[in-house]
Order: C-alpha cells, then sequence, then structure tokens
C-alpha cells in the first residue's frame, strides 16, 4: 500500500505542477498539497480538502527550487490522507 501511495504522489505531484495555473478551473484536480520545508502537515488546496502528513521525507534539491524525497525504499517515508474515494485512481482491465 505505501509503495502504492509512493507512486500515486509521484503522479499528483506532477498533476500539481501543471495544475497549479488552473486551480480553480480544473475540478478534476483530486490533491493538490502546497509543500513547506520543516512543516510536516499540509493542508490540500483542491475543493476536497485532503489534508495530509509527511512520514520521514527528507528535503533535497529540486527541479526549480526544494522538493520531498520519497524514494520508497523500506517504506520508510510517504505522504498519509485520510481515505477517500476522489483519490483512488481507477483504470481499464
Amino acid at each position: 500500500m505505501k509503495s502504492y501511495f509512493s507512486f500515486f504522489f509521484s503522479v499528483v505531484s506532477m498533476t500539481c505542477l501543471y495544475g497549479s495555473t488552473v486551480l480553480g478551473a480544473d475540478k478534476t484536480l483530486g490533491l493538490y498539497l502546497t509543500l513547506m520545508q520543516d512543516r510536516v502537515k499540509t493542508a490540500d488546496q483542491s475543493q476536497y480538502k485532503h489534508n495530509a502528513e509527511l512520514i520521514g521525507t527528507k528535503w533535497t534539491d529540486g527541479k526549480y527550487s526544494k522538493a520531498i524525497d520519497i524514494n520508497g525504499k523500506g517504506n520508510t517515508d510517504f505522504v498519509i490522507t485520510k481515505e477517500a474515494a476522489t483519490l483512488k485512481i481507477e483504470g481499464s482491465d
């Protein structure tokens, strides 16, 4: 489950970078976390308000600024939110 969420968070992070310019207009954005260094809890800026908590993450240099490092090794670093239907990723079989 934790590795699934790490993958999910990576996908959401990429979506957030795109979605940050159209946040008010994009109703399909399921999670938008504004990460601030030295804060463990972060508030979801999307319409769903899925607040999150960072566990074991480390700050690193990102492409444009700072970023959190979630490597998925050893299940020691992840982002926790409450389970919600709007966060489920559905695919075709």
